[in-house]
Parts: structure tokens; C-alpha cells; sequence
């Protein structure tokens, strides 16, 4: 996968979350856009009367996430990705909103969990099958990671920092998943350490 086709599949992944369509390739974070975003996400997507599909949530939140601070590292400097991880984990103490569930929740979520799943293995590089109730397992996920990571390091610079910034709006929004499913270990450092466990 080019440059191009990863940043394609990203941007597309998150207009699918926020239920809106993304023509650009490019996204540069903002703080009016991730407002935007879990604005969009609340209304949309995530108060879930099901514990599978909130099951399936969180397991495909948690790996974009790992997936994406990877992504980040390898195209950004150190010390960026940390002050953003910082400086969100103060921005998003908030209260969230009780929504009223129905089966139109559910449907989403589905559908939700399973662009999900493509996406991941369209970014390591696995195909775009399988259940989704399949848990991921290091043994098959860390030889991707490391294969992706190596991908980037060959690209542009400027190409990568388009990635990059991708990569950071969808690592928000699976932070915000986790977050509004009331994930017992929500923080966004918490799921980065625990990688896949």
C-alpha cells in the first residue's frame, strides 16, 4: 500500500465514523474539528444497548489506536507526540451526555465495527475478512506493525506528516469511543502500554 492508498483508507475510515463524507486526502488536526467530531460521534453512533457490539467496538477502537501511535511515531518527532497525547488528555474532561438507545444505534455500531475491521487489515496489509468477533493476537498483529512502520520510513517527508496527521485525528476518535463505551481502562496511554493485551 502507496502512500496515497494508506492516507486514502484512514480519511475514509473516519468520515465513516462521524457519518460524513471526507473528499480531501489530506486532514490537519484542529481543535474545532475533533470538536466536531465527538459532537458527531455522540449524536451518531455511540450509545449501544448491546454488550457484543460494544465488545466489538472497544477490540477494534484499541488496536486503530495501537496502530495509529505507531503510524504517528514513525512519521513524527517524539516530543510532538507527546504533547499532543497530553494536551488531549486534559481537553476531553467533560460530561457526556446521556442519548436514548434504539435499534438504529445498534445497526450503526455494527456496520461501524466492521469498516473497522477492514480498515485494520487494510493497513497491515491482511485480508479483508474474518469475523468480528475475532480478538487480535500479537503474534499476528506485531510482525504487521513492524512491516507497516518500515513502509513509512521509506516515504517523503511530506507525505508522512499527511499521514501522520491522519493517523492522529483517528487515534482521538478511537480514544473517544473508548471513552463514551466506558472502557475500564479508557486512558488513552493505559491502551498504548497494554498494547494488545
Amino acid at each position: 500500500m502507496n502512500a496515497h492508498e494508506l492516507n486514502k483508507t484512514i480519511v475514509q475510515l473516519i468520515g465513516k465514523l462521524i457519518d460524513k463524507p471526507l473528499s480531501s486526502g489530506e486532514i490537519e488536526y484542529a481543535p474545532e474539528m475533533y470538536r466536531f467530531v465527538i459532537d458527531e460521534l455522540r449524536k451518531n453512533f455511540l450509545q449501544i444497548d448491546n454488550k457484543t457490539l460494544e465488545s466489538m467496538l472497544r477490540a477494534n477502537a484499541k488496536m486503530l489506536m495501537v496502530i495509529c501511535y505507531e503510524i504517528i511515531q514513525t512519521t513524527a518527532l517524539e516530543k510532538k507526540v507527546n504533547d499532543i497525547i497530553n494536551n488531549h488528555t486534559i481537553e476531553k474532561q467533560e460530561v457526556i451526555p446521556v442519548l436514548q438507545a434504539d435499534k438504529a444505534y445498534e445497526i450503526k455500531a455494527f456496520e461501524l465495527a466492521k469498516m473497522m475491521v477492514n480498515t485494520i487489515n487494510k493497513l497491515l496489509g491482511l485480508p479483508v475478512s474474518g469475523r468480528l468477533e475475532d480478538l487480535y493476537t500479537p503474534e499476528i498483529h506485531e510482525p504487521k506493525i513492524e512491516e507497516l512502520k518500515k513502509n513509512l520510513e521509506h516515504m517523503k517527508e511530506k507525505e508522512r506528516n499527511w499521514i501522520a496527521n491522519s493517523a492522529f485525528m483517528l487515534l482521538l476518535i478511537c480514544d473517544v469511543i473508548l471513552n463514551t463505551l466506558r472502557d475500564e481502562h479508557p486512558n488513552l496511554v493505559d491502551v498504548l502500554e497494554s498494547r494488545f493485551h
